[in-house]
């Protein structure tokens, strides 16, 4: 006689629940309808519009469809964009010399330099031509040297949107034990200054760390910009805690990030989807950072403390 194996695919006190999602889909939409309407306020007091000029080298897939997304974002609020796409053979001087025009550009409020530039390019060292008052994307010396200061600047976008999202879900950071996997000056490196900001006690991994699931298993935040397709999964993480996702790897049809999620998602509090999570907020924050810049040079309005920039969305006119 065959005995019944009875399961339960109800949810129930000994299961644990699926992760929350934390989507930048809805918050960054909010962000860039307020935008919008700031904008449109502008343009009825018969101001200038702010302005991002976006450079582009080379003929990367990739870079290419970020570069739409962020042209098609400053239409969709009223902001005036200009595309300077340059061949990947473009000698060193002729970028340099076109990142010193722009940046005295009596009419360009933000500059992106789309990154990463083709080899043999130095992309963070041409930014160095930037000047620091339109890098939008917050990643010259100076704007990174603010941020670890603790001082005014425009701060990097993606480690931004990181933040607003993880504060979503833990609204007091204080005391939290974070870990960083991946200490680029893309993500990585800001990301450990503005936990640090938040009162966070903040781990760093990178390739030369030993046992790198050890140290990360004791974290109750995890912030995975490694570059490493699914690197992280149920073991390198706690039961509940909360994961933002920076990792995003094309392969068919399919869009992963660095961490396995499917192995992850009834295993932690919280995660961000890849994709839809911490995309949409990093493009939220480069056109913020761009009307912050354009109310610093046309009106001579200082930047913001990044703690004054968290108290509120939107910075007040």
């Amino acid at each position: 006689m065959h005995s019944l194996r009875i399961i339960d695919v109800f949810p129930g006190p000994f299961m644990t629940p699926p992760a929350r999602l934390l989507c930048g889909r809805t918050p960054a939409q909010r962000i860039q309808e307020a935008l919008k309407k700031r904008i449109a306020t502008l343009h009825r007091e018969g101001r200038a519009k702010p302005r991002l000029d976006v450079i582009w080298v080379g003929e990367d897939a990739p870079s290419h469809i970020y570069v739409q997304r962020k042209r098609q974002a400053c239409q969709s609020i009223g902001m005036d964009s200009q595309l300077h796409h340059f061949p990947a053979d473009i000698p060193e001087a002729t970028l340099r010399s076109h990142l010193k025009d722009l940046s005295s550009h009596p009419q360009v409020h933000g500059v992106l330099l789309q990154l990463p530039l083709p080899t043999p390019l130095p992309g963070f060292a041409i930014l160095s031509e930037l000047c620091p008052y339109k890098d939008v994307d917050g990643l010259t010396a100076w704007s990174q040297g603010q941020l670890a200061l603790g001082l005014p600047a425009l701060f990097p976008c993606t480690p931004l949107g990181c933040l607003m999202l993880l504060r979503s879900a833990i609204e007091d950071l204080r005391g939290v034990h974070a870990t960083v996997i991946g200490h680029s000056p893309l993500v990585g490196a800001p990301m450990v200054h503005m936990l640090i900001s938040q009162g966070c006690t903040v781990t760093v991994l990178h390739k030369a760390s030993k046992n790198p699931e050890k140290l990360c298993l004791t974290s109750d935040v995890v912030i995975a910009a490694a570059g490493a397709r699914a690197l992280v999964n149920r073991q390198w993480l706690k039961p509940g805690a909360v994961v933002i996702d920076v990792g995003i790897h094309r392969g068919g049809t399919h869009i992963t990030g660095d961490v396995d999620s499917t192995d992850v998602q009834d295993h932690v509090q919280a995660i961000t989807p890849v994709p839809g999570g911490v995309g949409p907020m990093t493009i939220a924050m480069l056109l913020r950072n761009c009307l912050i810049a354009y109310e610093h040079l046309e009106n001579a309005r200082p930047f913001p403390t990044l703690h004054q920039l968290l108290r509120e969305e939107i910075p007040p006119l």
